[in-house]
């Protein structure tokens, strides 16, 4: 019998910054105006709204607010500098080492 495990993939927002500095060694000399792949966590909490989830423009998020569905929701977004050829190589060796400093939180194992 086959199993499936279904997990969820945990990356901090220490995860992403150190994942930055490393973006940075990439370039062979650097300096404040170089623009080398980063991401950032964006808090993004979302709300159902008929069959969907949208973004909820709040200041404060508070996980017993009725109006949000979705509080600890957030969004990871890469900078946005690039375009070309470039980019798609930077943005695969960003995520191939994120994908490294990332937790692996099993949730169940289910049989197939």
């Amino acid at each position: 019998m086959q199993k499936t495990l279904v997990a969820i993939g945990s990356i901090t927002l220490n995860d992403v910054l150190e994942n930055n500095d490393w973006a940075l060694t990439l370039l062979e000399s650097h300096t404040p105006n170089d623009t080398s792949t980063s991401a950032m966590i964006h808090s993004s909490p979302m709300t159902k709204n008929n069959d969907e989830y949208v973004y909820v423009n709040v200041e404060k998020v508070y996980s017993e607010d009725p109006r949000i569905d979705l509080p600890a929701h957030a969004d990871m977004r890469y900078n946005s500098n690039f375009v070309g050829g470039i980019v798609k190589t930077r943005m695969r060796q960003y995520a191939s080492q994120l994908v490294k400093r990332m937790e692996i939180v099993p949730l169940e194992i289910q049989d197939c």
